[in-house]
């Protein structure tokens, strides 16, 4: 696979969604791997420490970025129902 080197700081709002050569998947906060690699760290540094808590392997086939936040909102614009006057920080906080 290769070895994604976005940014974790620049998607910090985010999930990854790690899978497994065995088939298992698992979700990782993007906030927490900062907190655990540091601010510096990019996606490819979770693929490497990663670990398959069902079969014990290091082995990542596969990785996406997830976005998880907003989804009320998004929910409303297809329902046409978006108040576009609401003051949104798209998710993303500060340090």
């Amino acid at each position: 696979m290769k070895r994604p080197t976005t940014l974790l700081a620049t998607i910090r709002s985010h999930h990854l969604y790690l899978e497994c050569a065995c088939g298992r998947g698992a979700e990782v906060s993007v906030a927490d791997a900062i907190g655990r690699l540091g601010h510096g760290a990019n996606v490819g540094d979770v693929v490497d420490k990663a670990r398959c808590a069902a079969c014990g392997a290091k082995s990542v086939k596969g990785v996406r970025i997830v976005y998880k936040g907003a989804s009320d909102t998004a929910m409303a614009g297809a329902a046409g129902k978006v108040d576009h006057d609401r003051e949104d920080d798209g998710g993303v906080s500060d340090w």
